[in-house]
């Protein structure tokens, strides 16, 4: 039996024998397949689809593509506001972190960037 490798995962109101109850639950989970239960999967995946959907607008309003507020404003061509350097600067970091995470498990997987196995 395989428990899930979150370390914050646990069954909600199971506890220990010794537990007093006071904790959300003891007991982790059981990773049926891999190193992560399907609960802590699809919490990971949810988070993934949100950065995922998120992401072309936050770069649209970081390189000034887009206007933030309805009101105000020019709708003239040239006079759309400059882009902010340090929202593209973090926009970048968050994505450079992520590509570092998914290449590691990746390769500790031993699975290549095109879902292929290297084993």
């Amino acid at each position: 039996m395989q428990l899930c490798a979150i370390p914050t995962c646990r069954i909600r109101n199971r506890h220990l024998p010794d537990c007093d109850g006071e904790c959300g639950g003891c007991l982790p989970r059981v990773a049926e397949e891999g190193l992560c239960c399907d609960v802590c999967v699809g919490r990971a995946a949810a988070a993934l689809t949100a950065i995922i959907t998120l992401t072309g607008d936050a770069r649209a309003i970081a390189y000034g593509e887009v206007r933030r507020s309805t009101g105000g404003g020019s709708n003239k061509p040239g006079s759309r506001s400059p882009g902010n350097d340090d929202a593209m600067d973090a926009l970048d970091a968050v994505q450079s972190t992520l590509t570092t995470i998914a290449r590691d498990i990746a390769e500790t997987r031993g699975i290549n960037l095109h879902g292929r196995s290297n084993t």
